[in-house]
């Protein structure tokens, strides 16, 4: 017993010692005194009881202006409101879907990426924004603003689809309190502007305890370092038991009569879809995949922290090194944290430009050995309209994103984590452009009616009514309830000069429907002819089909100026949303003029206004140096180790197709440098001393044993090998 009792006491002062050694070295290092003379400044909030921990909520990550960025604070404006009395009423402008049916409308022909961007652009896009935006007055996720719903009209000949309720549905976002009686209506942002992991850990603690392993009791700070994963998977609601006590998560869909069996995350988004949930469980996985690498030696609520600060960085490294340069996005060398960047998500942004619908193709494609899967699964996989192909060995899917696909958490795990991850980089996602997928742009929904609450698919039962809704509508409704500015005066906002008619803006010879037969004179607007597509364009410039399906340019029988002067009549009325996504894309990019500009302003804030922001935290290269843990990884390195896809199957950027690669389209190079300890860092807190300034190799830090092999430490290599395990 006593030598048990030695041998505990004796890890237990390794440990201590070790952590010691840690702290003592690199405070001596950043701050220029000695260890044991600040042996009494740790404090146990802090990383190792002296790394300042970033806020939960965003609040502090500004010293000099500690709400910036913060969650539930309004979202700041780059140009003037626009509401039809100065103030609070939305502009009389031609009705959402009516646009939406002349502009909007794909007639189901998918036009992808002309640079071969995969999926990931959207997916990744989307799991960003659910990090960085969500508007106070979100049905299910809080009280939503005034009703404002978007006429159908039925009998529009231009309408091809069927809504026995003749609207879509649509609130107004609720509005700060105080504004929009002698002041413009303005928004609130309910979760933190940061690249921050929000969307992994969320903007709240009682959220964050819930989802570590461990007792829930109000302090995540007493619980596991891990994050509650049961079979590596999200958890549910009901996990715990009592789902009434667990996070809300936005339940539509497949969950509206279930929400019990929500999975639950940061993200109250996180299942709208397969591929953004497979996305969370992924950073789910890696945080506890870091968890695991850390020594035992350290605290549970210390390993906690690292591995969160290391997935951020994960997600802005690859955020700023894959994610904007595949679509474009080149912004100016990074020199430093900026404390006058207010890195406040505009409500410009938020509301138009990242509006990125058009991108979002109708499906996933799966493809996997056939062996994987039972033949339970792919039945049921069938049953839930998936589209099973078996050919040989190999066993193709083609998830539809249907009403069977949103809101559906067995869906992922049906499909499996790793196949749903690598089908994403397969194919393209569509071309950024005016055209949205009917999938989205007319996604089908029922209403209950008496007799038939659940909408069950009985004849002896009366039938549920058949509703629409509108995604591109939503998007041209949201921008007047938010007061957006007309076209020109958001280009005027972002410094782009205005644009004198239609054609300037498309790009286009003409602005006038042109004289075929096919078209009615006079008429042509209405014309559903008016939307035919004359001719298709591979990647390589070939003419090609809609049945060959790898169009990434069209003609169309009428110009977009044309249509977009018919329904607007004048340059002065078109709304921004419409105006920014009709602009040609750049050469090489896939943004027009006026997107690219809010993309750049809003993510150079992001970048320089973050004191946290990977190139300048000096924690994490002491992460590196002491415990040989990297976030530099792309993100088809932490997809291979994190499932059972191996890297050799992976594209090496998973943010281009395989096939735009083997075409070796051009990649547009990111322009990251890292500046470790730059003024303005994550605090170092010994004293008065200030925050700690760390060369670019941590190692030089760290006490013997530390440093892994072949960094620049000053300990000779027998006195090393003594602390080989601590």
């Amino acid at each position: 017993m006593r030598a048990v009792a030695r041998g505990r006491r004796g890890r237990a002062r390794s440990a201590k010692a070790a952590q010691a050694a840690v702290v003592a070295l690199v405070v001596a290092a950043g701050v220029g005194l000695s260890g044991p003379a600040n042996a009494g400044a740790a404090r146990p909030d802090r990383i190792l009881g002296l790394w300042e921990v970033q806020s939960i909520d965003g609040s502090g990550n500004n010293r000099a202006n500690p709400t910036w960025g913060k969650i539930d604070t309004i979202y700041p404006r780059v140009g003037p409101a626009w509401y039809a009395d100065g103030l609070n009423e939305i502009v009389d402008l031609p009705p959402e879907r009516y646009v939406s049916n002349r502009i909007f409308n794909d007639v189901d022909q998918n036009i992808y990426s002309p640079n071969g961007v995969s999926q990931w652009g959207f997916v990744w896009g989307q799991f960003v924004d659910h990090t960085i935006a969500q508007r106070l007055g979100r049905r299910l996720v809080s009280p939503p603003g005034e009703t404002r719903n978007i006429v159908f009209d039925n009998a529009d000949p231009m309408e091809s689809f069927r809504n026995d309720i003749g609207i879509v549905p649509f609130d107004r976002s609720r509005p700060a309190d105080g504004t929009g009686v002698t002041t413009p209506r303005e928004q609130i942002n309910t979760v933190s502007s940061y690249l921050d992991g929000a969307a992994v850990y969320g903007n709240a603690i009682d959220r964050l305890d819930w989802l570590r392993e461990g007792t829930v009791d109000g302090d995540p700070r007493n619980n596991k370092a891990t994050l509650l994963m049961p079979g590596n998977y999200l958890p549910r609601r009901d996990t715990r038991g009592d789902a009434s006590t667990a996070p809300n998560m936005v339940a539509g869909g497949q969950l509206f009569n279930t929400p019990e069996k929500a999975a639950v995350t940061g993200d109250q988004r996180a299942n709208e879809n397969p591929a953004l949930l497979a996305i969370q469980t992924l950073f789910a996985r890696e945080h506890n995949r870091i968890v695991a690498q850390l020594p035992k030696w350290l605290s549970e609520q210390d390993k906690f922290e690292i591995a969160r600060a290391v997935v951020i960085a994960e997600q802005q490294y690859i955020t700023y090194t894959q994610f904007l340069p595949s679509l474009g996005v080149d912004l100016p060398r990074y020199t430093g944290y900026k404390s006058d960047v207010d890195v406040s998500v505009s409500n410009e942004f938020a509301t138009v430009g990242y509006r990125a619908h058009s991108q979002i193709r109708g499906d996933f494609r799966l493809e996997a050995e056939v062996g994987r899967y039972s033949q339970q699964t792919l039945d049921r996989l069938r049953e839930l309209d998936v589209e099973v192909t078996v050919e040989g060995d190999t066993v193709r899917l083609m998830i539809p994103l249907g009403e069977d696909a949103f809101f559906n958490p067995d869906l992922l795990e049906l499909l499996q984590l790793g196949p749903m991850l690598h089908g994403v980089g397969l194919r393209p996602q569509t071309r950024n452009d005016e055209l949205m997928s009917n999938m989205l742009r007319s996604f089908p929904f029922t209403v209950p009616v008496p007799g038939n609450p659940g909408c069950a698919d009985d004849p002896a039962l009366p039938p549920c009514l058949a509703g629409r809704n509108d995604l591109g509508a939503i998007d041209i409704a949201r921008s007047r309830d938010h007061g957006m500015p007309s076209y020109n005066d958001l280009r005027a906002a972002y410094g782009l000069p205005a644009k004198p008619s239609f054609a300037a803006i498309t790009g286009e010879a003409s602005e006038s429907f042109p004289a075929d037969p096919e078209l009615t004179p006079g008429a042509e607007i209405d014309d559903p002819d008016s939307l035919d597509f004359t001719a298709l364009y591979d990647a390589e410039g070939r003419r090609t089909t809609a049945a060959a399906d790898d169009a990434v340019r069209a003609e169309r029988r009428t110009p977009i100026a044309a249509r977009l002067k018919a329904v607007y009549g004048s340059v002065d009325r078109l709304d921004a949303f419409v105006g920014m996504m009709a602009e040609p894309n750049l050469p090489g990019k896939e943004f027009g003029e006026l997107q690219l500009a809010i993309w750049r302003k809003q993510f150079l804030a992001l970048r320089d206004g973050d004191r946290f922001h990977y190139g300048n935290d000096p924690l994490l290269p002491l992460i590196r140096a002491a415990f040989k843990i990297d976030y530099r990884k792309t993100l088809g390195d932490i997809i291979a180790l994190n499932t059972d896809i191996p890297r050799d199957h992976l594209a090496a950027d998973v943010f281009r197709t395989p096939q735009a690669q083997d075409r070796a389209v051009p990649k547009v190079r990111g322009s990251e440098r890292l500046l470790p300890g730059r003024s303005g860092t994550r605090a170092l807190v010994v004293g008065k001393a200030g925050p700690a300034k760390l060369p670019a190799d941590g190692a030089a830090l760290l006490p013997p044993g530390l440093a892994p092999s072949g960094s620049a430490s000053r300990t000779p290599r027998r006195a090393s090998r003594r602390h080989s395990r601590p």
